[in-house]
């Protein structure tokens, strides 16, 4: 049955339009602007179109309603969706405003009403598969966490990088460790335009010796999308460009012993094999969609949900406040 409507038909509303269409359970595409939807219909006909969001609160066929416009709107969108009895996906970033996000939650629980947040990376085989290793202790005491999400552009205008790259790796790392940062530090710079930062240099402590440090730019003149997870077992590399062995395991670590036994200069290191994982098929967002709608139908609590989203926009406020107090630690 087709009962999800789409509100925004941008660079990424698109691409979720022509998945859910794919799955034949897309019913309607609000937009103020028509151009995109000429595009569409010429590849799924059948597809209808408006210009009013009043639309998809009138239309009781549709149950799930997908909001991906500028995050500014966010909120507004989900709390009239969520008041008139709409299940919604949120695009990333949740909202702008923490308070905004429990807002959000506290309607959800009071109506009864499903929220997913298009975190899409936790839908990521890779991202998946680290986290039961982690889970299970293969890769030891998780130490340190790095990653680097890096391309030339797209450039926005009223969103920093921080909010629109860094969002993804912060969601990634809360998930991956299970775990709220106590601390953030973050540094960023502005080129392009003033106060809206291009690069950023972000540092996250959890306690009991374990940090994270993100590098999020979109100046930068190649692509890289890499996280590294360093256990005291052995290390872990997800290369999100890599299609064909996107995870891989390094079986590796340093040999500890008392500075009296140590002959040598260095400490030794113990260098075994190397694991790669693959995965057929790796299409996030077909995934997301697929769970949006297993959500709708069987009324489950999506993986992505506000309860972790709050947490994210909570981290990314701290960085902000950082950012404007030079790179200060802050406490969240």
């Amino acid at each position: 049955m087709k009962n999800i409507a789409v509100i925004g038909s941008g660079t990424w509303g698109l691409k979720i339009i022509k998945s859910l269409a794919s799955l034949n359970k897309l019913a309607l595409i609000a937009d103020i602007n028509k151009t995109n939807f000429e595009e569409i219909k010429k590849e799924f006909p059948d597809l209808t179109f408006t210009n009013n969001i009043k639309d998809i609160f009138k239309n009781k066929e549709i149950k799930g309603v997908v909001i991906a416009t500028p995050p500014i709107t966010h909120f507004k969108i989900a709390e009239k969706l969520l008041l008139n009895g709409k299940d919604i996906w949120v695009e990333k970033p949740f909202t702008l405003k923490s308070k905004e996000a429990r807002k959000l939650k506290e309607i959800s629980i009071k109506k009864n009403k499903i929220i997913l947040v298009g975190h899409i990376l936790l839908y990521h085989p890779a991202y998946c598969k680290l986290k039961q290793l982690i889970k299970d202790g293969y890769l030891g005491e998780i130490r340190h966490i790095a990653s680097k999400r890096l391309s030339f552009g797209k450039i926005r205008k009223n969103e920093n990088v921080l909010w629109s790259f860094s969002c993804h790796d912060i969601a990634a790392i809360l998930y991956l460790l299970d775990k709220t940062p106590l601390w953030v530090s973050c540094i960023g710079n502005a080129y392009i335009q003033r106060k809206v930062e291009d690069i950023i240099y972000l540092n996250l402590d959890f306690g009991g010796g374990i940090n994270a440090h993100i590098n999020s730019s979109w100046l930068n003149p190649y692509k890289e999308r890499k996280l590294i997870v360093i256990g005291e077992e052995k290390c872990s590399v997800i290369d999100e460009l890599d299609q064909d062995n996107p995870l891989k395991v390094y079986n590796q670590k340093v040999m500890k012993m008392p500075l009296k036994n140590l002959k040598e200069e260095f400490f030794p290191v113990q260098i075994k094999n190397l694991e790669n994982f693959s995965f057929n098929n790796i299409e996030m967002l077909k995934e997301e969609c697929l769970h949006f709608i297993d959500c709708l139908e069987n009324r489950k609590k999506p993986k992505t949900n506000p309860e972790s989203a709050v947490k994210v926009i909570e981290t990314l406020e701290k960085c902000v406040l950082s950012i404007k107090k030079n790179g200060k630690w802050i406490k969240i």
